[in-house]
């Protein structure tokens, strides 16, 4: 007769606050997404930022920091989603209607994009923890992260491709606020432009969102060179595109 292993407490116990694979935090983060994308398709634009939907973008944005930060297989996935559900699309569907120009619309969406620009500003600054790195000097929101023990290549090379993603959000966060707050924040979102190229010179997608900003002051050849430079990096990141 086989005898019964029984689990002791301490084994239980662990087993339960065993924290999540990142798997099954994807999962449960796809299907906050899949809420967000039904409440985009079926709600007039100010219901966008009642408490309920704004509580499950929220949820989702935690849900997906948690494939970033520690780092995973799902990294980029959550920081997609972070950007693109939670952030984008709501600034898109304003945009499109115009509403975010005035009425109602209006003070819930410059919120909502000040609470963006928080987060990416703080997300930054993680992200050069997670990864050790200095870069004081080269980006505004920095701290020397450096450490004496070894850090690979590979890992120093995904955080700076992270950071500068990061840069570039926030980049096209200030192109928005410009709409709503005033011209000065053009400058501002051109700042985080040379700071993502100067930290990834090599990468195209700075300049396809320095022409986009030329574009809007109407200067057409500084957009038309910013285009051609980004046709002409080694390595772009997305299609070249307007990005409005």
């Amino acid at each position: 007769m086989v005898g019964v292993v029984y689990k002791t407490d301490e084994q239980i116990i662990a087993k339960v606050r065993e924290p999540p694979s990142p798997k099954k935090i994807y999962r449960a983060a796809l299907e906050l997404s899949n809420q967000c994308d039904s409440v985009l398709k079926s709600s007039q634009i100010l219901e966008l930022f009642s408490p309920d939907n704004a509580a499950v973008r929220d949820k989702l944005r935690t849900y997906a920091e948690r494939l970033i930060i520690p780092s995973s297989q799902f990294s980029r996935k959550g920081e997609d989603l972070i950007w693109k559900k939670v952030f984008y699309d709501v600034i898109t569907s304003c945009r499109a209607t115009k509403a975010h120009q005035s009425g109602p619309v209006k003070l819930p969406y410059r919120s909502h994009l000040m609470s963006a620009v928080g987060y990416y500003q703080h997300l930054l600054l993680k992200l050069q923890q997670q990864y050790h790195l200095n870069l004081c000097g080269v980006v505004d929101f920095a701290h020397d992260f450096s450490t004496t023990e070894s850090v690979s290549e590979s890992l120093i090379e995904e955080g700076i491709a992270a950071v500068h993603r990061c840069l570039l959000y926030l980049g096209d966060l200030a192109r928005y606020q410009a709409e709503t707050e005033g011209p000065n924040f053009k400058s501002i979102s051109a700042r985080f432009y040379y700071q993502a190229l100067l930290i990834c010179p090599k990468e195209g997608r700075p300049h396809n969102q320095l022409g986009t900003l030329a574009g809007v002051n109407y200067e057409g050849l500084e957009a038309a060179y910013h285009y051609m430079k980004c046709l002409a990096s080694k390595v772009l990141d997305h299609p070249i595109c307007h990005v409005i």
